[in-house]
């Protein structure tokens, strides 16, 4: 159960607000576990003058989860000041954690930062910035005990129609409790521009950037001592991808930005969670993920595994099943990897725990040995990257488009990597919506050194047409070729079909089509893969919707062959307001394993405006049997209160788990 009291200011409103919360959480399956949870939050924030103004917050968070307590108290604290010239602003935070099974924690973070306010139209903007934190544990022998210094700054400045920017950023981390000291520097300029010509018809623009970053890294050590030293990721990623082969994952900022306290990214259970960093072709050794609680009892639940890629879109299994241990104390898993040096590298949770955990900070590092010298390593990576792009409407139904990218990365000591990409498009629409046309080329060349050198090329033509406002026809066809040091070794082609049709106000039916064929030069196989999908969807009165989808996938090919059909129909009734029901089925056949099929249905109750009612049964029967109850509800009790509750409960082959909470919300404002 779970109880939940809040007040806190909106926007704009008061200049005080107060948020309290309390929960009580309880779930089993053989054995129960408990957790209780207290947190009340005050932010407050005004106007001195028109010039200056001031904000903060404080927020104070208990939690008890079975024996153990944890306790968090964080105060922060800023102060602007603007006006016409420039805006300085100041802001403090500290976080302190007490554990009652565990080391205490303080981290501590404040910065300056100064920003120019004038508008002059030649003249460039200004930032500049400096901070400072410490974050320390109370162990004798200190396991976490680091202090850094960062300071720069950044020009922005348009000329017309170029466009300038630079900035420097220096680094100085020391590790006392390893005796390191991270020293780094890094440079950033760029310049663009734009122009367009004869009406718009003729556009071109371009981009250059040079960037430079140095780090040193020092610390007393005999020879031949392994060391293991803290990679400079430059950026973090998450996501949720059940093939993990293929995809690109989002920018997570805050998995690297030395909030343990703060979740950057929830595993839910059953999800494959995707957790990864861009390190630039560095070493990569040894890999820790921070969790913001102590999951000791549930780690040996996980499950990882290890992917590694050049372009962050195409991956490749480094290592399945990574072995690693949880350390409680410092609330992390720590993981040995392969000896791998990725532009990408990512974890992959393939087994989760039953309950959702929430990570906080991801650290990679690297293996080196002490040659005696303070100097443990030194690095420069110098890297460029140029884009050209050109667009031409030569009529009214004919537009061209080009562009041109290059990029060269120079790190000493690694390899060095040179990238050029081109694509070109010849769109053509003679008759509007009722046919058109686009053929496009393109083109990635690959070079590492000590590597063989890719290239990849493709050549496409894709037609469209709306003959009529109720039908969307289209379909494509794509070559695509891969080289190895000027060698072919593999040819593909794609072919798709799509049709989209209203034949009736109330009934709405589609047809996706894909058919492709892979040949492997090196391996002398073909594989094919076919795609079929058909959809429908129909009103049948006003209280009644029907869609449904069936679904056909067929591979052939490189000694295997395997056949899926999946059957989806969902049926909606909702007589009124009041009253909803759902019904959804599912069967997939397949002549790779058992058939599988599985059901559900949803009834859902609003007998008031303010109170909503849900309750939902699933069946499912593939190579095991599972069924589970779920119970919902809310009630709007006036503007100032909200209680929900919510329950669920499995049958499962081994295990019986259940969940039960609920939540009273109370919202007060003008404090």
């Amino acid at each position: 159960m779970m109880i939940l009291g809040a007040a806190q200011r909106p926007a704009g409103a008061a200049p005080l607000g107060i948020n309290a919360d309390w929960r009580f959480s309880e779930s089993g399956d053989g054995e129960t576990l408990d957790t209780f949870s207290q947190s009340y939050n005050m932010d407050f924030g005004s106007e001195v003058n028109e010039v200056i103004d001031y904000s903060g917050a404080v927020r104070y968070q208990r939690t008890r989860r079975e024996s153990a307590v944890s306790e968090i108290l964080s105060p922060t604290l800023g102060l602007a000041l603007d006006n016409d010239v420039f805006r300085l602003d100041l802001s403090g935070n500290l976080n302190r954690r007490r554990e009652s099974e565990g080391p205490n924690l303080t981290d501590s973070t404040w910065e300056a930062t100064w920003t120019s306010r004038w508008r002059h139209r030649w003249w460039p903007s200004l930032r500049l910035f400096y901070g400072q934190d410490r974050s320390r544990d109370d162990l004798d022998r200190h396991a976490i005990d680091t202090e850094s210094d960062r300071y720069g700054g950044n020009l922005d400045w348009t000329l017309g129609r170029l466009k300038a920017f630079y900035a420097y950023d220096r680094r100085e981390n020391t590790d006392n409790s390893q005796a390191l000291e991270y020293l780094s520097d890094s440079h950033v300029a760029r310049v663009q521009g734009s122009a367009a010509f004869f009406g718009d018809r003729l556009t071109l623009s371009f981009a250059q950037q040079f960037l430079q970053a140095d780090e040193e890294v020092r610390g007393a050590r005999p020879a031949g001592q392994v060391v293991f030293l803290r990679v400079t990721v430059a950026t973090a990623l998450s996501g949720v991808d059940a093939t993990p082969q293929t995809g690109t994952l989002a920018s997570t900022p805050a998995l690297i930005d030395g909030d343990r306290f703060s979740a950057a990214v929830t595993i839910n259970p059953g999800d494959r969670t995707n957790i990864g960093a861009r390190t630039g072709g560095q070493a990569a050794d040894r890999l820790f993920l921070y969790t913001t609680d102590d999951i000791s009892a549930s780690a040996g639940a996980f499950q990882w595994d290890l992917y590694v890629s050049s372009d962050g879109n195409n991956w490749s299994l480094s290592a399945a099943n990574l072995a690693f241990t949880y350390n409680g104390p410092q609330r992390r898993f720590e993981m040995d990897l392969p000896a791998v040096s990725p532009e990408f590298l990512k974890v992959v949770a393939t087994a989760t725990p039953a309950t959702a955990v929430s990570v906080s900070e991801i650290e990679i590092f690297r293996r080196v040995v002490a040659t005696g010298s303070n100097l443990l390593s030194e690095s420069t990576n110098r890297s460029w990257h140029s884009d050209v792009s050109l667009g031409a409407r030569l009529r009214e139904d004919l537009a061209f488009s080009y562009s041109l990218s290059y990029e060269a990365s120079r790190p000493d000591p690694g390899a060095h990597r040179d990238k050029t990409s081109q694509a070109g498009s010849l769109r053509w629409t003679p008759w509007g919506r009722y046919f058109s046309s686009t053929l496009g080329a393109s083109e990635t060349r690959d070079q590492r050194e000590n590597d063989p050198d890719t290239t990849s090329r493709s050549y496409s033509l894709t037609l469209a047409s709306t003959p009529l406002d109720t039908l969307d026809l289209g379909a494509s066809v794509t070559r695509s070729d891969s080289l190895e040091d000027g060698r072919r070794i593999g040819t593909s082609y794609h072919y798709g079909l799509l049709a989209s049709a209203e034949i009736y106000p109330d009934l709405h039916a589609g047809l996706d089509v894909n058919y492709s064929t892979a040949e492997n030069l090196e391996s002398d196989t073909t594989t094919r893969t076919l795609n079929g999908v058909a959809r429908l969807t129909a009103r049948l009165t006003p209280a009644v919707l029907l869609d449904g989808s069936v679904e056909h996938n067929r591979t052939d090919g490189s000694g295997t062959e395997s056949r899926e059909s999946i059957g989806v129909l969902n049926l909606t009734w909702r007589p009124s307001d009041i009253v909803s029901v759902r019904w959804t089925g599912r069967r997939t056949w397949t002549d790779q394993e058992e058939d599988a099929n599985g059901w559900s249905v949803t009834l859902g109750l609003a007998p008031t405006r303010k109170v909503q009612i849900n309750g939902t049964y699933t069946y499912q029967d593939a190579a095991t049997t599972s069924e589970s109850f779920g119970l919902s509800a809310n009630w709007n009790i006036s503007r100032f209160f909200l209680f929900q509750a919510s329950g669920s409960y499995q049958i499962l082959p081994d295990e019986e788990p259940w969940q039960v909470g609920a939540q009273l919300t109370a919202r007060f404002s003008g404090l």
